[in-house]
């Protein structure tokens, strides 16, 4: 039996998925290319965080709407550009309440064409100080993504293993009453 707890919690560690970045989102395919982007920002660093940029590369998207913000955050669009050429970008502002270290923000949903194959990518972000415009960080947005065929499978056979000697367990228990 413990052989197996130890198999069960290597696979959950395997599962987890451990990123540097600040800023996750997930996809939601609206059809023809159009996709709802959710984001969570994570604020893992030492400074309190008032303003935050999402660009979206001109080459890969168009179309840029506002689903939603995130409640005390005010939030502007400027769409990509071919002719100039320039990335667009979703600009949050911080109007009640900034986001403190070990924060999590969420609440930007934002919609867009997607131009490009398979799934979405190429997006950056920058927290941006409201004082000096300086940017503070910035890096690439990553998508959430889903545990792999093998870890789920693993899971799965753990599971059955593991309930197959649970109730066994429980049968030899009866036998005492």
């Amino acid at each position: 039996m413990r052989f197996f707890s130890y198999l069960f919690s290597v696979a959950a560690l395997i599962s987890f998925n451990c990123s540097a970045s600040n800023i996750e989102y997930t996809a939601i395919e609206k059809g023809n290319g159009v996709y709802d982007f959710s984001y969570t920002v994570n604020n893992n660093l030492n400074i309190t965080l008032d303003e935050i940029t999402i660009f979206f590369d001109y080459t890969k998207y168009t179309n840029l709407i506002i689903i939603e913000a995130p409640m005390g955050w005010d939030a502007i669009v400027a769409q990509p550009d071919l002719a100039i050429p320039a990335d667009g970008f979703v600009d949050i502002l911080a109007m009640e309440h900034a986001l403190n270290p070990n924060e999590v923000l969420s609440g930007l949903i934002v919609r867009a064409q997607f131009l490009g194959v398979g799934s979405p990518v190429g997006q950056h972000y920058e927290f941006i100080d409201q004082k000096t415009f300086q940017s503070i960080a910035s890096g690439p947005a990553l998508l959430v993504p889903e545990p792999s065929m093998a870890t789920l499978t693993l899971l799965g056979l753990l599971w059955l293993v593991g309930r197959k000697t649970f109730f066994s367990q429980i049968k030899n228990l009866r036998r005492w009453y």
